[in-house]
């Protein structure tokens, strides 16, 4: 939620919410049935998800049901090496920059990378509130327009 609002910000020099745009957090079973919501109700949702080691399976797959919504659009990364959006934003921005943010001092990607994994949220909003320009998986980029 955070590093898509930083995204937004950073892009269009406003938040979302600032736009009209609401950034929720949807997860788990209640997912489905919120989509299926949103196409009744023609209500433009745009999903960002991780593709958690298989996009084709566990994005394209799973979304199938929307991919003809025309108000449903589903942005997923096709990089099945970083599942999760926390690889895939060290693997675009400079160990030192994300060091500089973060408070630490990691050497190489895959050290900084176990640490986001396991710092998920300060990560996020450390990336959130920093001054720094972030380099964002492209599938993110795309998703904010």
């Amino acid at each position: 939620e955070l590093i898509v609002q930083k995204a937004y910000l950073q892009k269009h020099e406003r938040l979302p919410i600032e736009a009209g745009i609401d950034v929720i957090n949807v997860r788990g079973l209640s997912f489905p049935r919120f989509l299926d919501i949103a196409r009744e109700l023609k209500k433009d949702v745009v999903v960002v998800t991780d593709n958690d080691g298989d996009y084709k399976k566990n994005v394209d797959e799973y979304y199938m049901d929307y991919q003809t919504s025309s108000n449903i659009k589903i942005y997923r990364s096709e990089n099945d090496l970083a599942p999760t959006l926390e690889p895939q934003i060290v693997e675009r921005n400079d160990i030192e920059v994300l060091n500089k943010i973060f408070g630490t001092s990691y050497k190489d990607q895959e050290s900084l990378k176990k640490y986001m994994g396991n710092k998920k949220t300060d990560c996020a909003l450390k990336i959130f509130e920093t001054k720094e320009d972030i380099t964002f998986p492209q599938y993110v980029e795309d998703a904010i327009g």
